[in-house]
């Protein structure tokens, strides 16, 4: 049995006076209570399964 890899995409809609920063993104992540452990500076780890990276938009 092997390790099945999924990717998905989030798209974040713009709305006035909302702070983007990935900072913010793992405050909220906490006040959700999804446990989120950096890897890397643009890598965490969700809930010791999933992985999240987070790729700025040029």
């Amino acid at each position: 049995m092997g390790v099945e890899s999924f990717y998905a995409k989030l798209l974040v809609k713009e709305q006035e006076g909302n702070n983007k920063s990935i900072s913010d993104l793992i405050s909220r992540l906490t006040e959700l209570n999804i446990n989120c452990v950096p890897r890397n500076e643009n890598e965490f780890e969700l809930e010791k399964f999933l992985i999240m990276t987070i790729f700025p938009l040029l």
